[in-house]
């Protein structure tokens, strides 16, 4: 398989119907509209990356991240590529200034726990009964948080 390059895109990279389709391919359940795209794109807030099978938003406001989304292509998983996506996150916040990055995940995506887990993040508080799974039962969703310095704490 060919290695995915990832790219930080800009506006004029990637149209938000393509990260709408990319999104849907990933969360075929949930996926981020056209629109929701188009406000990423156009908001200097949010960092985009991309392959073209994989994607990750975050939003970087001062001294605070929080990623939106890390999507993967279901072909593509198991290859490293959602790793890869949250270490350049990561030191993309770092380098904007962000102390902190927070991110909300489903408690019955294991995988991505445990990829947010293995990198640092410690879960700070769970929303109970958050999230409407297909079947119309409710899951929790966990807000994780990775402290990108030593001032900040989470105990």
């Amino acid at each position: 398989m060919k290695k995915e390059i990832l790219r930080l895109l800009l506006p004029m990279n990637l149209s938000s119907v393509e990260l709408a389709k990319l999104h849907k391919r990933c969360f075929p359940d949930k996926p981020y509209s056209e629109q929701t795209m188009k406000y990423f794109l156009d908001n200097d807030k949010y960092v985009i990356l991309s392959g073209k099978f994989s994607l990750a938003i975050t939003l970087i406001f001062q001294e605070i991240s929080e990623i939106i989304t890390i999507a993967v292509d279901p072909s593509h998983r198991k290859n490293g590529l959602g790793s890869k996506l949250l270490s350049q996150i990561v030191q993309i916040a770092k380098n904007k200034g962000s102390k902190k990055i927070f991110l909300e995940v489903s408690s019955q995506n294991q995988v991505a726990i445990r990829m947010y887990k293995n990198a640092g993040f410690k879960t700070i508080y769970v929303r109970k009964n958050y999230y409407s799974l297909v079947d119309k039962t409710l899951c929790d969703a966990l807000v994780m948080a990775l402290k990108l310095d030593n001032r900040a704490k989470y105990s």
